[in-house]
């Protein structure tokens, strides 16, 4: 049995006192692993089993759906996750670019899976039904705006928000 002592890298033995020569060692981390820490701090995440359930679901939902609304879908067709983490999750989709996310007149987000590229949306104030639009002239307007102000890499979100057809139906029937 070798006790160590504070100031040196040996090991002494109890019965001679003499200094063992093999050095004290850490015990090696496996080449190129990479601990769950780091991989988050570079933006992976771990694909979960709740992860992947939202992921699903909104795969399947092409409207807007806020986390409320991610949550008691899940939560009805009996998954267990809490609402922190939709959330969560939401919030780090958004944050990788792999969701759009729109800010309702309520005060809360919404989400959806989203084309990538230059594209605008229609969206329902009722029931939040979205419309992907391609609009070139408004690209061409936005470059242009960009140019004659000096402004460079610029970025651009517009959506144009009103009542759909089905909801105006609704409401005429009512």
């Amino acid at each position: 049995m070798g006790i160590v002592t504070p100031n040196t890298e040996t090991t002494m033995t109890n019965t001679d006192q003499q200094p063992d020569p093999t050095p004290l060692t850490q015990p090696e981390a496996a080449p190129d692993s990479a601990t769950t820490a780091d991989q988050e701090r570079a933006g992976v995440r771990r694909q979960t089993r709740q992860r992947t359930t939202i992921e699903s679901y909104l795969a399947q939902h092409r409207d807007f759906q806020t986390a409320q609304q991610v949550f008691d879908h899940l939560r009805t067709s009996g998954h267990h996750i809490s609402l922190a983490t939709v959330y969560r999750t939401l919030t780090q989709l958004a944050a990788a670019d792999r969701l759009d996310q729109r800010h309702l007149d309520s005060g809360e987000v919404a989400y959806r899976f989203c084309a990538t590229g230059p594209h605008h949306h229609l969206m329902c104030r009722d029931c939040h039904k979205t419309v992907e639009i391609a609009a070139d002239s408004v690209e061409r307007w936005a470059a242009d705006v960009a140019s004659e102000h000096g402004f460079a890499e610029m970025t651009h979100d517009i959506e144009l928000s009103g009542v759909c057809a089905d909801c105006v139906a609704r409401t005429t029937v009512e």
